[in-house]
């Protein structure tokens, strides 16, 4: 599919923004900016500027709408909404994983012959992980069977033999031998823009944050107890 398509990503500790035309790359820029709603907001117009294109002729926006940071996605996610409302395009919410584990298969000529998975640091002892038993092409990352689990237990679950991603990174003690860890691996907006090309798109205002887990802080179990609830 051809078309012209604005991507957003804030779903880690970097945001990026990628316009693309098909297979050709318009305007990419990243930024580890705390302010990233800032950060986005000039470099759309940077990224329209320097193209010569109107908000209009967007042909459809696209955001990597989780897992991930839960503050940075929401941002991410209400500002491509606000985008695709004003253009009056359509929106394509893509998984962080389903990215990440693209770009992962990017990195070599020949699909991996056995599983690749890619994961996110989900913190309290966790990751947010997808595996691909034998993916081939972009269409193969689509869809991502994605879970929130402990690195061992997806280990024993899931044998790895190619992982990325900071996720992993954060547990690279804990990967089989025969596992190639590969490194860099990070949620990009340009992988979410050249998924989005053939990903169903739907209305702006029917796309929701993807959770994987509601409770991102451990509590502690004195403040579990009923009589300590508001």
């Amino acid at each position: 599919m051809n078309a012209t398509v604005l991507a957003v990503d804030t779903s880690n500790n970097r945001s990026s923004l990628a316009l693309i035309d098909g297979d050709q790359t318009l305007y990419y820029s990243h930024s580890t900016a705390r302010d990233n709603l800032g950060w986005l907001r000039v470099e759309v117009e940077q990224a329209l500027l320097q193209n010569a294109l109107e908000l209009a002729q967007i042909q459809r926006f696209a955001v990597a709408h989780g897992p991930g940071a839960l503050t940075g996605v929401r941002v991410g996610v209400g500002f491509v909404q606000a985008l695709a409302f004003g253009a009056g395009r359509p929106l394509v919410g893509v998984n962080t994983l389903s990215a990440m584990g693209w770009q992962l298969r990017k990195r070599f000529a020949e699909p991996p012959s056995s599983g690749c998975s890619v994961a996110l640091d989900a913190r309290m002892g966790e990751i947010y992980v997808a595996h691909w038993p034998q993916p081939a092409d972009a269409a193969d990352f689509l869809q991502a069977a994605d879970r929130v689990i402990a690195p061992e237990k997806e280990i024993i679950q899931h044998p790895q033999s190619l992982a990325g991603g900071p996720g992993w990174e954060a547990y690279a003690d804990q990967l089989p031998s025969g596992c190639t860890l590969v490194p860099g691996i990070v949620p990009d907006a340009l992988d979410v823009a050249q998924l989005a090309l053939n990903a169903p798109a739907e209305q702006p205002e029917r796309l929701h944050v993807h959770y994987l887990r509601r409770e991102v802080a451990q509590v502690p179990e004195r403040l579990r107890s009923p009589q300590n609830s508001v």
